[in-house]
């Protein structure tokens, strides 16, 4: 087995605006290929903006920037597995970058300096929690952290507003830190990984 396909990312943003005068979001979806429902949800999304379903959310691109990555794990989502081409677990392999792809999405974060990082995932059934979550740090030591669980609870009580119920989850200092979302909090970047 080997790695086979481009990991693509489009960039949805106003054409009058800098990147750098917005802020910068990015959302990585589908590091586990056996996932599918954050892809889906991309696309939706990526194919609502291009055709001007939602003008609220494109007037807001005169202050974001969104960078979405569909698919961060081509060959597994062709294989309906879990791991990538080589079999590695890629949410497992942040701040090794033994693999291509953790290693290109690291190093676009570090070119494009995104503000907030969510990592999208479909909820696994041997999860705590029913189905839905966004999980923080629990910490709340330091100004980016205290942001981190503002961006939480916003995004929860939004998705709340919608009528989807939210779990919001914390994760302690001695878990794996190994996981996109930490190694993303880890190094200054509000970071929330969102399961479905």
């Amino acid at each position: 087995a080997r790695w086979k396909k481009q990991i693509w990312m489009a960039r949805v943003a106003s054409p009058s605006v800098l990147p750098a005068q917005t802020v910068r979001i990015m959302i990585i979806c589908r590091q586990h290929g056996d996932e599918p429902a954050p892809t889906e949800a991309a696309i939706k999304l990526l194919h609502g903006m291009a055709n001007g379903e939602d003008e609220a959310l494109l007037h807001d691109l005169a202050s974001v920037t969104l960078y979405v990555i569909p698919m961060a794990n081509p060959d597994g989502a062709d294989a309906l597995t879990r791991t990538n081409g080589v079999g590695a677990d890629l949410n497992r392999d942040w701040g090794v970058f033994s693999q291509p792809e953790t290693a290109a999405i690291a190093r676009a974060a570090r070119e494009i300096r995104p503000q907030i990082i969510i990592d999208e995932h479909n909820w696994d059934g041997d999860d705590p929690y029913d189905a839905n979550c966004i999980e923080v740090s629990r910490a709340e030591t330091s100004p980016l952290l205290r942001d981190e669980h503002a961006t939480q609870h916003l995004l929860a009580r939004c998705l709340a507003d919608s009528g989807y119920q939210v779990y919001q989850t914390a994760y302690g200092q001695n878990i794996n830190q190994r996981l996109a979302h930490r190694y993303f909090t880890h190094h200054g970047i509000v970071s929330l990984l969102v399961e479905t």
